[in-house]
């Protein structure tokens, strides 16, 4: 049978149970284990702390029951975890832990700290104290003074901390420093420190002083007075104007002083006394007034325009506008010319004013017009333009080819040839070259690439070189063999190298004909700006003859701003040109306009505008009709005839075959 005992606590201890009937008894030892009980007592601590350092707590925790355990040990501070860490031990073992508090700026004060167990506290008081921390009070600051005295403030430093420290402490007038003093000083301890500022001309005003450490700032407001002084200012003109009108400087006067102030306010330009005006004010009033100078012949162009007072200056710069003047520079021609080819005469306009305006400038040869543009520039802007003239029979001779504005004018010397006699018979090989693309820009130590298409116009097959020429130096050539009637693009090429950066004129050249196109080397690392290209319009002639116009946008695609050359060209030939300047993403349309003579009637023309990074083509017919029936219906007209003769033939052919006698029309 088993017996029991149902324990209690506080039963702890060795026994001897003993189990007896009424005839007998048998006894044996027994015990009753206590359970685990983890004691608490606190050791230590590093108290006092500062803030932001860590304090420590060690305490001793022994496990006072028989059996073994493990439990967490806390710290808490004011009732707030701070810190635990896990304990096993055996019964009757002990042991110690230590634990924190990370302290942080703000946690200054008294604080009781408590260890604990699932069993048993135990707790302690502990104390964090305050970093030094230097307070400040602006014990003086006289207010208000006079320019030329001197300002001193003497502020009053408090450590109000529990840790001696050492601060510098800064003086500042409004938003400049003026003065660092370093200061040492025990916790609670407190010291007077003395500033000094020294005032002069000018600084009359309301003014803030500042004196400041580590921990705090104090402020205060002053003012320094002076005698009556008239500030002048600068509002407005009505710059630009242009020569012989009045140019207004308008100016305000204001008296910053504390007394009344009779003074001239006078004005200068360049330095030269022009008028005066006399003005009085009392503390703190003001007045606009307007001084005007007349302009005249001779004065166009920048200047500096200043209000004086016997106290101020003020300046400004104006502009006196010259009117706009286009000046005309012969830039070159294709001079000589055969008859019946186009004679071209390129120019540049500038507008030698400062205004933008809007004029035409024509060619005459020999007196006889022969065709004009318009252009429109900015003041100091300028364009390149070509006018052309389309030679005819019997035009062979000497002339003088004038371009003119409506203010300037310049000529060059021209010749027109007469017809080149007619090549061997059986049409000798003659290598055409007409520049097709490039893939200008490129930058140093990039390959420059021109390519041409190339044309035999004789009949026989021959072999020419043809050759790259840039800046007067032959770069690449390339021998080149044709069969009579037969084109090929041809690329030649030139390995640009460092200091080749500049604008050039590359020429495509033959033994009998060349072609010539701008390209341009970018220096390394130069971001090359593009101009893209884009057709608009094309407006053709109503009649035989005429003007037509092309427009085209052209815009900087890239962020570099550059001047490239404009030019339009048709059917190969160069009909005008314009030198064009545009900042990055800036864009610009521009109108070309050529006279079409009556022998081109009834023609399709290729046009072409191209910058010097970018081109765009378009077609245009031309207009009239002179009685003459288009090499297209001809051509369908003939194949007819040849279709009715082929049936015809076979018709009658057919009929022989059957033995049938021919009809009288066949016979």
């Amino acid at each position: 049978m088993t017996l029991s005992w149902a324990t209690q606590p506080g039963d702890a201890g060795d026994y001897t149970a003993t189990v007896a009937s009424e005839d007998d008894t048998d006894s044996t030892d027994v015990r009753v284990d206590a359970p685990a009980n983890f004691e608490v007592a606190i050791d230590g601590t590093n108290s006092p702390v500062v803030e932001s350092d860590p304090l420590t707590v060690t305490a001793s925790v022994e496990n006072t029951g028989d059996l073994a355990d493990s439990q967490e040990i806390t710290l808490a501070v004011d009732g707030t975890t701070e810190d635990t860490t896990a304990v096993d031990l055996a019964g009757g073992e002990s042991t110690t832990v230590t634990l924190s508090w990370d302290t942080r700026p703000g946690d200054a004060g008294n604080y009781t700290a408590t260890v604990a167990s699932d069993d048993d506290t135990d707790s302690t008081d502990v104390r964090v104290n305050e970093l030094a921390n230097f307070t400040v009070d602006l014990v003086s600051v006289p207010s208000p003074i006079l320019e030329g005295q001197f300002f001193p403030v003497t502020a009053r430093i408090e450590n109000v901390g529990d840790r001696a420290g050492s601060q510098n402490v800064a003086f500042r007038i409004d938003d400049e420093q003026l003065d660092v003093q370093t200061i040492e000083l025990a916790g609670g301890e407190a010291s007077d420190i003395q500033f000094l500022w020294t005032t002069g001309t000018g600084d009359a005003g309301e003014h803030t002083t500042t004196v400041s450490t580590a921990n705090d700032t104090a402020t205060r407001e002053f003012r320094v007075l002076t005698p009556g002084s008239l500030r002048v200012e600068i509002e407005s003109t009505n710059a630009p104007v242009l020569i012989g009108e009045t140019l207004e400087v308008t100016a305000t006067v204001r008296n910053v002083g504390d007394t009344i102030r009779d003074q001239p306010v006078e004005l200068t330009v360049d330095g030269e006394a022009i008028t005066s005006t006399e003005v009085g004010l009392g503390s703190g009033e003001s007045t606009t007034v307007t001084l005007p100078w007349e302009t005249a012949a001779g004065d166009a162009g920048e200047h500096t325009v200043t209000a004086d007072t016997d106290d101020d200056t003020d300046s400004t710069d104006v502009r006196v506008n010259a009117p706009a003047n286009f000046a005309v520079d012969i830039e070159s021609t294709n001079s000589p010319v055969v008859e019946g080819e186009t004679l071209d005469v390129t120019a540049t306009v500038r507008n030698a004013g400062d205004v933008e305006e809007s004029g035409s400038v024509g060619l005459t040869i020999d007196g006889a017009n022969e065709g004009s543009t318009a252009v429109e520039l900015a003041g100091g802007e300028s364009t390149s333009v070509t006018l052309s003239w389309r030679t005819g029979t019997g035009d062979a001779g000497s002339y003088t080819a004038e371009i003119s504005t409506d203010d300037d004018a310049d000529t060059a010397d021209v010749t027109v040839d007469e017809p080149r006699e007619a090549g061997p018979p059986g049409g000798a090989p003659v290598f055409d070259v007409s520049v097709e693309s490039t893939n200008t820009p490129v930058a140093e130590g990039e390959t420059l690439e021109v390519t041409a298409l190339v044309t035999n116009t004789g009949e026989e097959t021959a072999t020419e070189q043809i050759t790259l020429n840039t800046g007067g130096t032959d770069r690449e050539s390339r021998e080149v063999t044709l069969s009579g009637d037969e084109s090929r693009s041809v690329t030649v090429t030139w390995e640009t190298e460092a200091g080749d950066a500049g604008d050039y004129t590359a020429t495509v050249a033959g033994e009998a004909d060349e072609d010539s196109t701008g390209v341009a080397v970018r220096e390394a690392g130069e971001e090359s700006a593009t101009f893209a290209v884009t057709i608009e319009d094309v407006s053709t002639p109503e009649d035989d003859t005429g003007t037509f116009e092309a427009t085209a946008t052209i815009e900087n695609v890239n962020d570099t701003e550059d001047t490239q050359l404009v030019t339009l060209t048709t059917d190969g030939v160069e009909r005008d040109s314009r030198e064009l300047t545009l900042a990055g993403g800036e864009s610009r349309t521009l109108s070309f306009s050529w006279e079409q003579d009556r022998d081109d009637a009834d023609e399709e023309i290729d046009i072409e505008v191209a910058s010097a990074s970018d081109r765009d083509t378009s077609l245009a017919a031309l207009g009239g009709d002179d009685g003459s029936t288009s090499a297209a219906i001809w051509l369908l007209l003939l194949l007819l005839l040849l279709l009715l003769a082929a049936a015809a033939y076979y018709y009658v052919r057919r009929r022989r075959n059957r033995g049938e006698p021919p009809t009288a029309e066949e016979t």
